[in-house]
């Protein structure tokens, strides 16, 4: 995830959002800490600040694209009809 936000940061003009819940805070964290120093102002982490559905819909309805795992806001992106790319990954059961 690191690797996409440097790409999509040095070749775009945007910024990006870090959203997620309880334990996704720590992660958001890291992807921070590890991106290019010139990208950080660049990027805003949201993680446990968006609470509820309704916030959580208008937030992705403003968004240019969405990258996501397999989460409910890749189906409102969709829904939505915002642009998303959606990743998927090895699981543990």
């Amino acid at each position: 995830m690191v690797e996409l936000c440097n790409r999509i940061l040095e070749n775009h003009s945007l910024k990006i959002v870090l959203c997620g819940f309880g334990a996704d805070n720590n992660i958001c964290k890291e992807i921070i800490d590890k991106l290019q120093p010139k990208f950080k102002k660049q990027v805003i982490n949201l993680c446990s600040k968006i609470i509820g559905f309704r916030k959580l819909a208008v937030f992705i309805a403003q968004s240019k694209l969405l990258v996501s795992t397999d989460t409910v806001c890749i189906h409102l992106a969709s829904a939505l009809k915002v642009p998303q790319v959606q990743l998927f990954g090895p699981t543990n059961p």
